[in-house]
């Protein structure tokens, strides 16, 4: 370990950045004594000589820098720095040449920070895992190494730590933060057979976990990978910005070299090159994306490729999922209903629970879990789920069926006309054999909020919100009503609600679809917006959207769109302010109005002007109540 640290130390790149960062201390240093001398002991040689070293040594970094891009084929504001400040010393002006390099550093400085705070962020997500487990071995704990936890293994998680890992709680029960991943700060209350997360905190007593995740797999896994896309995507404006930078810097020198050539004034060139350094410019969108991103992770929104914060803004459709989105998906059982010729209440429960076993669907956990706990369960072979549909398998070597009534039908099944006559709630059916034996009658909640969410949507000049769902339509249009939906597609496979994104999108609308389960990423994948809601969402889903929303909280819906908005307008700001002062400082520096020194101060205000303009997209958002 201590020899691959030392390799680490000794690597290239470690000390470059270790000898730069020794050159711009020591030039800081003599900087400030230069003029210590100079002002105050009125000892010119001596200053002059400070002011040397101090223009050498700042001047270096920049210097290295400009000659590192130029290997690259890369021309930004590091050539245009350099060459203002080897011209200065070329003209014997070490006050100035130090001056304009001290201000060039603080600015590379402002602008690494602000790159950097997406990998912080990253960092500090990494920091929410912690390096050891407790695990239990034939009743005997053993810490080891998070990285060996594997799948199937049980641990032990005490008060106050950190949960390693997703897992299933076997014993006991708790209080857990889930802030980390969520934004929600109200405590979530945990007991046996519940999931938790990997990064969340144990606060009240001892659980036993069963892990069923590790690694990338993790909730927590998600949200760094997430991060990871964010970082590695630019906006449209960036790529704008990119496409024409590399005209940027030969324009610059042209021009700085037309106005020397005519006022044989080297001091205005000087000025003009360090003016126009667009570092202002190039921060102008990096700054806002970072601070947006950081405002919405902060409540559960993790944003996959930052261009989707432009797209976000010119939505004028939403499709809304039901079940699990605008429903709590915490669905219970209010009736069985069994053929009695062949079969009563408890054996059609047990049957369905079989199948629904294999299953993690909203209604397979519900029926599930109202199964009582010590009644075994007949095993199930070539185990299939129909996304949309249903599920089926093989259970002593009968072929067995539950779902939607449409799809058993499809299947030959002949379901008795007064079975299908409940119309208020979803209604689960089974077959054996192709033979209908019984149905299960489901509900479902809406969400405390979400009829004020719809109606704030449609305040924001989104003209169609739309519910879809498998649900009858007597029962869909029930509860859309409820919602103020402005229209709702019922009875709707996969392939359907894939239908209706197209048909928007052919009518000019830019759409956003919302949904959580399997049956909902193939549309999820088709709109120009997705998000995928809740720690809960299977993995497909979260892979087909393009906004993950690790929480419940319908709210964050209405705040994705209005912090696009915002993003969108501060970058305009940046980019409309940076490109004016540059414009108009060049103008003033080449009729000599501004020295040097002075245009490195207004390029180092400029680039701060543009960091604290987009810092106040971080506190976006902070007036959501993430428990409503």
């Amino acid at each position: 370990m201590a020899h691959n640290y030392l390799n680490k130390l000794l690597s290239k790149n470690e000390i470059e950045s270790r000898i730069i960062f020794l050159s711009s201390m020591l030039g800081i240093f003599f900087f400030v004594n230069a003029f210590i001398v100079q002002l105050v002991y009125n000892q010119p040689f001596y200053g002059h000589s400070l002011a040397f070293l101090a223009a050498f040594l700042l001047g270096l970094p920049l210097i290295y820098h400009a000659l590192q891009d130029s290997r690259q084929g890369s021309f930004d504001m590091n050539e245009l720095a350099a060459i203002g400040v080897l011209a200065a010393m070329a003209t014997g002006d070490y006050y100035s040449a130090s001056a304009i390099s001290f201000f060039m550093i603080v600015s590379f400085y402002i602008e690494h920070r602000s790159a950097k705070g997406a990998q912080l962020s990253i960092e500090s997500l990494m920091n929410l895992t912690p390096l050891f487990a407790i695990k239990i071995i034939n009743s005997e704990e053993k810490v080891i190494p998070i990285k060996d936890l594997k799948v199937g293994d049980m641990i032990k998680v005490r008060p106050g730590d950190r949960i390693p890992a997703d897992g299933r709680i076997e014993s006991g029960e708790s209080e857990i933060d889930q802030s980390s991943i969520t934004g929600e700060s109200q405590l979530i209350f945990k007991e046996k057979g519940e999931e938790v997360y990997g990064g969340t905190i144990n606060i009240s007593s001892v659980l036993n976990i069963r892990i069923f995740k590790v690694g990338e797999d993790t909730a927590i896994g998600k949200v760094k990978q997430l991060i990871m896309q964010a970082r590695e995507s630019k906006t449209p404006v960036e790529r704008l910005i990119n496409q024409y930078a590399k005209w940027y810097t030969p324009f610059i020198l042209l021009l700085s070299g037309m106005v020397l050539f005519f006022s044989r004034d080297i001091q205005r060139a000087i000025s003009m090159l360090v003016i126009a350094c667009p570092c202002s410019i190039l921060l102008s969108s990096p700054a806002a994306v970072v601070a947006s991103l950081t405002a919405a992770s902060r409540l559960g929104l993790f944003i996959k490729n930052i261009s989707d914060l432009e797209i976000a803004r010119k939505v004028t459709a939403v499709l809304f999922d039901k079940t699990g989105t605008l429903t709590t998906g915490k669905l219970h059982i209010t009736g069985i209903y069994p053929n009695k010729k062949q079969l009563d209440e408890n054996k059609l429960l047990i049957l369905s629970a079989a199948l629904a076993h294999h299953s993690n669907h909203p209604i397979s956990r519900a029926i599930v879990k109202a199964l009582p706990k010590n009644v075994s369960i007949p095993t199930v072979n070539n185990f299939k789920e129909v996304p949309g549909k249903g599920i089926e398998g093989k259970i002593d070597n009968s072929f067995v069926s539950m779902g939607r009534h449409i799809w058993l039908k499809d299947q030959g099944v002949e379901i008795p006309e007064e079975e299908l006559s409940n119309n208020f709630t979803s209604d689960i059916h089974i077959s054996i054999d192709h033979q209908w034996i019984g149905r299960i009658e489901m509900n479902d909640h809406i969400r405390p909020n979400a009829t004020q969410v719809i109606d704030h949507i449609k305040q924001m000049k989104i003209s169609h919100v739309i519910m879809i769902t498998g649900d009858r339509h007597v029962i869909a249009q029930k509860i859309s009503k409820i919602l103020h939906c402005t229209d709702v597609i019922s009875e709707a496979f996969p392939d359907e609600k894939v239908r209706a994104v197209r048909e928007l999108q052919e009518n000019g609308h830019t759409v956003a679809v919302i949904g959580d389960g399997i049956n909902d990423a193939p549309a999820l994948a088709a709109g120009d917006i997705s998000i995928a809601m809740s720690t809960k969402a299977s993995d497909i889903a979260i892979d087909s959207a393009s906004v993950a929303l690790l929480n419940d909280q319908l709210n964050r819906i209405p705040y994705l769109f209005q912090l696009s908005e915002k993003t969108v307008r501060v970058i305009r700001q940046n980019i409309f302010l940076s490109i004016s002062c540059i414009i108009l400082f060049l103008i003033f520096s080449a009729a000599g109005y501004i020295h040097p020194v002075l245009a490195a101060l207004l390029h180092s205000l400029n680039a701060i002007f543009v960091i604290l303009n987009s810092a106040r997209l971080i506190r976006s958002g902070e007036n959501l109540d993430s428990n409503h």
